[in-house]
């Protein structure tokens, strides 16, 4: 809880001297104190003077004794003054920061010192409570104020404002002083509490630490030495100050001599000593410059005080307050500049701040709305059309394609124009006359020898006419082959849906996640999902259907079809004439060797025009001709067949999945976000509703950039 009378003091920038300032020097004085009012000091290190020491340290007649104003009830008024208090609130009573930090009079203007200590005691008790209407401690009675509960601290904090003829221009903020101990355990956490909001003041580089320690207590139990070296370990910013000099024990005056020579506890700016009135002298109700002329003489007169010469400018409030303003005078020139330059680059970071947040809400809520609805469908159409990207969506799913192709080709079957017994392990699923690109890598069919097809085919065998043999054969075969293509037509459908819906919610998430707050999101998800289950089960349905045509044969593509059974026939049979006529072939799989070469030119020569691929048809019949055939026949079909399946399967899923969806988009969200409803203003805005933290963010920034614009306006007027 604030308390006057044992508060550590944060003055603003003020003349603490009695000396003349140049008009340059007044501005700056003035133009930190405007910059603390108007709040800088929550983006910027302003220069101040932090009055710190432990409770009952003396703190508060240094202020009486610096401004001219005394702090205690007093009864006859003193010369004219102005006064003004103000209540300084940064927080809530929950610690949530105050956003623009707020500052609220206290009362009417003061033009007698006797109201000061009232004023200061029931603004201590209102700054507890910065949800309350603050006027109404002004009006209590004494009675009142002291049955209003007292416990707790805030990080609010007083401003005074004091200015008269006698006395420096002065502005200070009042906090609590720093606790050794609580007689309450239930207070214990206000000891650091108090410590935290000291050091909040002190810690900061352009902070003047005016250190308070009282000499009728052991200096080794004072705490506020330890918390201001801490912050201030080489003694740069701590200026020292002696109380209660005067209530020294006899012969206990040597260590505190050498803290003022220097000695001990060395600062840069040194330690002073300084005499307040005591209590008869604050009874006489002593003018200010009575109060200064007794210090002087107390000095000048009494020992050991009085025989320290050579440190005679190390005593007095008049010696303290002009170091005083010297220091603070080149801190603000110091400062300055740099706090320019500091400015602008705050500016720069907070307005990009403000332009990284989304778009605040529109006022026309329903062509927001429409408009990120249009703006979804168009990145889901461009992405299903095809993208340059090396990683667009239709590239990732082109892989999946090609992996698709491969497990169909590995369907084919592995005929064999030999016996089994022969134990030939020759392989023709990649003869020469296949494109290398439709070579099959691994075959899933397991070898099927010539004779196992001839003894199937005669078994098969019903009403035919001899040399002639059933179709069911050769239906038997293509089916068997068919049966494997479900699985992977499945496979290939699973992974472009997971990968496509993958990039949906990528899209999904850069368009609707920032709305999260008023559920679009959420509304627009389902409305997804819902439509990517639609389309999965029209795919799904498609792919069955070819699936079906697939198993019983048919093709128009009558030439491709005998062209490639012309083919795998003269393959089959040249490979089983091998020992009879070893010159037509000289390996396995035939090849075109010179030996074949020069077969054809010798038949050409002789007038009979004819290819490689005739030369079986001048070979004798083989007792496994028909067998050949049907194996010919299956293979030639495969060819046909797989690569109709190859390409209908994607085009299935494009047009059933893909183009489904995108297609069908923007009329689901339409339907599903009511934005063509009768409610369609209310449902959009409620959808577009900011989320409360991004909100609260927007106003800190646009806080925050009105709080330094206003800092840059006033330190650019400065030099005008």
């Amino acid at each position: 809880m604030p308390d006057g009378s044992d508060s550590n003091t944060v003055p603003a920038m003020n003349s603490l001297t009695d000396g003349k300032y140049t008009d340059t020097r007044r501005k700056m004085l003035d133009l930190v104190n405007r910059l603390q009012s108007n709040g800088a000091s929550l983006d910027l290190d302003l220069p101040q003077i932090a009055v710190i020491g432990n409770q009952s340290a003396g703190k508060s007649s240094l202020i009486e004794s610096i401004s001219g104003t005394v702090l205690v009830p007093i009864v006859v008024a003193l010369s004219l003054l102005i006064c003004i208090v103000a209540l300084r609130f940064i927080e809530h009573e929950d610690g949530t920061a105050i956003n623009p930090v707020r500052n609220v009079p206290f009362g009417a203007v003061m033009l007698d010192k006797a109201e000061v200590e009232q004023r200061l005691r029931r603004a201590q008790l209102a700054i507890l409570q910065p949800s309350k209407n603050s006027n109404e401690y002004l009006d209590m009675s004494d009675d009142e104020l002291s049955d209003v509960e007292q416990s707790g601290f805030s990080r609010n904090y007083i401003s005074l404002q004091i200015t008269g003829p006698d006395v420096p221009d002065l502005s200070f903020v009042d906090l609590p002083g720093i606790i050794a101990s609580v007689k309450d355990a239930s207070s214990r956490g206000d000891i650091d509490l108090v410590k935290r909001m000291v050091a909040d003041h002190i810690s900061r580089p352009s902070c003047i630490i005016l250190l308070t320690v009282s000499c009728e207590t052991d200096f080794e139990n004072q705490g506020a030495y330890q918390l201001a070296t801490e912050y201030d370990p080489d003694g740069i910013r701590t200026v020292g100050v002696l109380t209660k000099i005067d209530r020294i024990g006899e012969g206990d005056s040597a260590k505190w001599i050498k803290m003022l020579d220097g000695s001990e506890q060395r600062l840069l700016h040194g330690w002073y000593g300084v005499k307040q009135l005591n209590t008869v002298e604050l009874d006489e109700r002593l003018p200010r410059e009575e109060a200064r002329a007794r210090e002087a003489k107390f000095f000048s007169s009494t020992k050991p005080w009085s025989n320290l010469i050579e440190l005679k400018t190390r005593f007095g409030t008049p010696c303290l307050t002009k170091k005083l303003s010297e220091v603070l005078t080149a801190l603000i020139a110091k400062r300055l500049p740099e706090l320019q330059n500091e400015v602008t680059k705050l500016l720069a970071a907070t307005e990009t701040a403000l332009q990284q947040l989304p778009p605040p809400p529109s006022e026309d809520p329903i062509s927001e709305l429409l408009g990120l609805i249009g703006g979804f469908s168009r990145t889901i159409a461009t992405n299903v059309q095809g993208t340059p990207e090396v990683d667009g969506l239709y590239q990732s799913i082109r892989e999946e394609y090609q992996v698709f192709r491969r497990a169909i080709r590995s369907t084919a079957p592995d005929f064999r124009p030999f016996p089994r017994r022969d134990k030939d392990e020759s392989s023709f699923l990649n003869p020469d006359f296949v494109p290398a690109d439709e070579h099959i890598e691994k075959s899933l069919s397991a070898p099927i020898y010539v004779d196992e097809v001839m003894e199937q085919a005669s078994k098969s065998i019903t009403r035919e006419l001899p040399d002639n043999f059933p179709y069911v054969v050769t239906h038997e075969f293509i089916t068997a082959i068919v049966k494997h293509w479900d699985q992977p037509a499945k496979a290939l459908f699973i992974a472009v849906e997971r990968k496509f819906s993958a990039r949906v919610r990528v899209m999904m998430k850069d368009f609707f996640e920032q709305h999260n707050a008023g559920g679009l999101d959420q509304a627009v998800l389902s409305a997804v999902t819902k439509l990517l289950s639609q389309c999965r089960e029209a795919a799904q349905q498609q792919l069955q259907w070819l699936l079906q045509v697939e198993r019983d044969p048919f093709t128009l593509n009558d030439h491709y079809y005998a062209e490639y059974k012309r083919k795998y026939f003269g393959l089959y049979k040249l490979a089983r004439q091998k020992k009879e006529h070893p010159l037509l072939m000289s390996s396995p799989v035939p090849t075109t060797t010179s030996n074949l070469i020069d077969t054809v030119r010798m038949l050409n020569a002789a007038g009979l025009q004819c290819t490689k691929d005739d030369l079986p048809n001048l070979l004798k019949p083989d007792p496994m001709d028909y067998a050949l055939r049907i194996m010919a026949e299956v293979r030639a079909y495969y060819h046909v067949a797989y690569k109709r399946y190859a390409d209908n399967i994607p085009l299935a899923i494009d047009h059933e999945y893909l183009r489904g969806f995108e297609h069908g988009i923007e009329k689901c969200l339409h339907e599903c976000l009511g934005v063509s409803s009768t409610e369609a203003r209310t449902k959009a805005s409620r959808f577009l509703r900011e989320a409360d933290d991004v909100t609260a963010r927007r106003e800190d920034l646009l806080t925050r950039l009105e709080r330094l614009e206003k800092a840059n306006r006033e330190l650019s007027d400065l030099w005008l």
